[in-house]
């Protein structure tokens, strides 16, 4: 889309106009939790059926939990690579609101935290079937942003020609090493099916004997297919050596410093060391004098 002048309320926050992004005239009915398919059918030129194909697509390449449906909701791997794929670029500021003093002046797609929805903002509006500017989980009142997306172009002033051929190629690279941690996933998967067909304790003989990769190698692949949920929902996640630290990090996390404590009995006997000391007079009369004031205190 071509960048539009952007307008805003008098209070200084987008405006909103209600949209369903063309999903009656589709032919749908009833309501749904689409709003990652409705956002990006306003946002982007698709209309609504054409995304929702387009959307189902990756879902169903990429493997992802959840299945391929997209009218409850879509892993964020999703809407990402359809996105990029199509030159967005994706920020994540996590300071941000939805207001424009936070977000670039140009057509965005908007991933919220505070709600876990997408909203298209459009010619300085946020187009959506409800009113998602506003949360009651921040202290300002407004969405808090997550991450959003948009499609740099010269016109917008916001890069120059040499910086679009850098994005593309950033873009791909990025697209094909997140493809392998995808198929590391779905490798994995098909690994842990296998095992339980081998029979319980031949698994590492005939991994041995019969794969390329050695059993290190198997067991990382298996653990990111249990961990799915978590390495796949990132995606600028993108080698598996970073989803393995991941994974590490999620079943081993940093212990809390240990706190120095005593039992009883240790205290009570420490107590009357003390008082045997300072009743004998062994001690002078100086440090008698504060461990008595101590010990009234």
């Amino acid at each position: 889309m071509t960048a539009l002048v952007r307008r805003t309320e008098p209070d200084g926050n987008f405006g909103y106009m209600h949209d369903d992004g063309g999903r009656k005239a589709a032919g749908y009915r009833g309501t749904t939790g689409d709003c990652v398919l409705r956002a990006l059918a306003i946002g982007t030129p698709g209309d609504y059926a054409t995304v929702r194909k387009d959307l189902m697509r990756i879902a169903k390449e990429l493997q992802v939990p959840g299945g391929v449906s997209v009218f409850n909701g879509a892993n964020p791997l999703i809407p990402h690579q359809y996105l990029t794929a199509r030159g967005w670029v994706a920020v994540d500021d996590r300071e941000a609101l939805l207001r424009p003093a936070d977000l670039p002046a140009c057509p965005l797609i908007v991933h919220l935290s505070s709600t876990n929805h997408y909203v298209a903002v459009v010619d300085g509006v946020v187009r959506d079937t409800w009113d998602s500017r506003f949360s009651r989980k921040t202290d300002s009142g407004l969405s808090k942003v997550k991450r959003y997306y948009y499609r740099p172009t010269s016109a917008d002033g916001l890069i120059g020609a040499t910086d679009a051929v850098l994005i593309q190629e950033c873009q791909a690279f990025a697209a094909a090493s997140r493809n392998v941690v995808v198929r590391a996933v779905a490798l994995g998967q098909k690994l842990m099916a296998k095992k339980a067909t081998v029979g319980h304790g031949n698994w590492e003989r005939w991994v041995r004997q019969t794969l390329p990769i050695g059993p290190r190698m198997v067991r990382h692949l298996m653990a990111l297919a249990e961990h799915a949920d978590i390495v796949l929902v990132d995606p600028k996640l993108l080698t598996v050596a970073d989803a393995i630290r991941l994974i590490r990090k999620t079943r081993n996390p940093a212990p809390q410093a240990a706190k120095s404590t005593l039992s009883q009995k240790r205290v009570r006997a420490a107590v009357q060391t003390v008082m045997t000391a300072v009743q004998s007079g062994s001690l002078s009369a100086e440090l008698r004098k504060a461990i008595l004031a101590a010990l009234k205190s």
